[in-house]
């Protein structure tokens, strides 16, 4: 899936990184690239204007995520807008934001839209998930089974 996120509107709800904080667009990103890992989605992360105190390129692309700093004289919002617009496959996309302006136009344009709060839900549910999973058969169990069923066909 490829995700278009309008990422301090994302930092905004998220519980474990400050909207205050200087290395906010770094815990995002790190954030989105751990959540990544296994899946393989893409995302594009677009943040608010580039102005000469940000110390990030207007652009740039980091395996799996696209970083997107706007224009100082274009909002993130104005940007995303514009972009859903022009999508081809919008079927592929997933736009994260809890701005209702986003939300209408993307529903509109036919993409899917989650707001941001739903989106962190899921991604550090999907975070703790695989940290406490289990295996459906322990090793012995699998054995033992694997065992019992040699012994049958060998009858």
């Amino acid at each position: 899936m490829n995700y278009i996120i309008d990422a301090y509107n994302l930092i905004g709800k998220l519980t474990n990184i400050s909207l205050a904080d200087k290395d906010k667009e770094k815990k995002l990103i790190q954030l989105l690239s751990n959540f990544n890992k296994k899946k393989k989605d893409y995302f594009i992360l677009i943040f608010d204007g580039k102005n000469k105190e940000t110390p990030y390129q207007s652009q740039q692309d980091l395996d799996q995520i696209k970083i997107v700093f706007t224009d100082i004289l274009e909002s993130a919002d104005e940007y995303i807008l514009r972009l859903i617009q022009s999508l081809p496959h919008k079927e592929n996309y997933t736009v994260i934001s809890s701005d209702n302006e986003i939300k209408y136009k993307s529903k509109k344009n036919k993409l899917t839209c989650i707001n941001s709060e739903s989106f962190f839900r899921y991604i550090s549910n999907q975070k703790q998930n695989s940290e406490t999973k289990k295996p459906l058969v322990e090793k012995l169990e699998l054995d033992y089974w694997l065992n019992e069923f040699n012994k049958k066909n060998k009858k």
